[in-house]
């Protein structure tokens, strides 16, 4: 049971004993650093394993990741200690007797760890890639599905870009140095983007553009993975840029997206669920857009200027108007900027029961075939 101690940047771990309906206290022990989630902590044959970032502002910064773990007594039995300094902790898992972990500076460097021996773990290896990890979930034993978000530079710095979901391939039989190795695998042991044994992006897919995101990276129960089906139920906010400097929206999307994840072949969008009402939204774009308007013939107002001259203008002409309003804009764009006018019918939760995937906003719930995304049915909430 691990709880922030005071102020300080470290955590102390209780240990409770229950037996029927005793409880009783065992012992504490205190570490440095802070876990980032409750994917953080495991437990497995009586061992307590825990990571922990430490990020001290002060004037001598320290900032690492560290890897405890503990006894049935909350002895220390093995660390990591001070690993990957001046870098984020960004997300973990533990999977059986390995241990997943990303951090990020400007680069995302995926790590597997080897905690079979729980006296001496030890880093397998190391993929370095753009972009950095929110969410890990095991897809099978030799495979992990990535969520994360993309990342660009701009003016020297380090700016998000869209959603991403991709599958990790990691092979335990193969490492840098074999003589089996691909072309492509040797080229990157050579540029360090691989350390020690081969974990590699087997597939990636993009979703849109900077501002879009996910509940899943922060709240895994959004993270609905149907291994049987390999689909993914993910709910998401997307929007899609003129440019990627732009802070003006071509397109938007709000809803569930239904995502096939298939290690032998790709990552599919396979269908989208969303109960934003895009005519009801074209109708008021209309009407709020009509005020904007004025006749192009309208005869220009002149005014004389002290000494010399005049100065002639349209009427209204200088008024702002909403980009959403121009013609070459869609009811998209004005639901991006609008959404907030909408939070009512922004899904919130969905979930699968059967064949059917319902999807839960706080205007509707809608009844869906789970495989082919046809609409069955759908209850207005009042």
């Amino acid at each position: 049971m691990p709880m922030y101690w005071g102020g300080t940047n470290s955590t102390v771990v209780h240990k409770m004993n229950i037996k029927e309906n005793n409880l009783k206290y065992q012992d504490s022990t205190l570490l440095p650093g802070r876990p980032l989630t409750q994917y953080s902590m495991d437990e497995k044959d009586d061992n307590f394993r825990i990571i922990t970032s430490t990020n001290n502002w002060g004037r001598n910064r320290e900032q690492h990741t560290d890897l405890f773990i503990l006894d049935k007594n909350l002895k220390l039995l093995s660390n990591l200690s001070n690993l990957w300094e001046n870098e984020n902790f960004k997300s973990s898992r533990f999977i059986w007797d390995k241990l997943f972990l990303v951090t990020f500076k400007q680069v995302d460097p995926l790590y597997a760890i080897d905690l079979s021996d729980a006296k001496n773990p030890k880093i397998l290896g190391e993929l370095k890639i753009p972009g950095y990890s929110e969410y890990l979930h095991p897809y099978d034993s030799n495979h992990l599905i990535w969520l994360w978000r993309d990342t660009f530079d701009l003016n020297g710095r380090t700016r998000n870009g869209g959603l991403k979901l991709d599958l990790y391939e990691i092979n335990y039989d193969k490492k840098c140095g074999d003589s089996d190795l691909s072309d492509d695998e040797k080229k990157k042991c050579n540029s360090w983007d691989y350390k020690g044994i081969i974990v590699k992006q087997k597939f990636t897919k993009n979703f849109w553009d900077q501002g879009s995101r996910s509940e899943a990276t922060h709240n895994p129960r959004m993270f609905m993975w149907n291994a049987d089906k390999k689909l993914l139920l993910l709910p998401a906010t997307l929007y899609t840029k003129f440019n990627k400097t732009d802070y003006r929206n071509k397109d938007f999307f709000q809803g569930l997206l239904a995502i096939n994840i298939d290690k032998n072949s790709w990552i599919t969008q396979k269908y989208r669920i969303t109960h934003l009402d895009k005519q009801k939204a074209e109708e008021e774009r209309i009407k709020e857009c009509s005020k904007y308007s004025w006749k192009t013939n309208s005869e220009p107002e002149c005014h004389k200027l002290i000494g010399w001259g005049e100065v002639c203008d349209v009427p209204d002409s200088r008024r702002y108007v909403p980009q959403y309003c121009y013609s070459d804009s869609t009811v998209w764009e004005y639901l991006a900027s609008k959404s907030w006018n909408y939070r009512g019918d922004i899904i919130k939760r969905g979930l699968w029961i059967g064949n059917n995937v319902y999807s839960v906003s706080d205007n509707e719930v809608g009844k869906i075939d789970l495989d082919t995304g046809v609409v069955k049915g759908s209850v207005e909430m009042k």
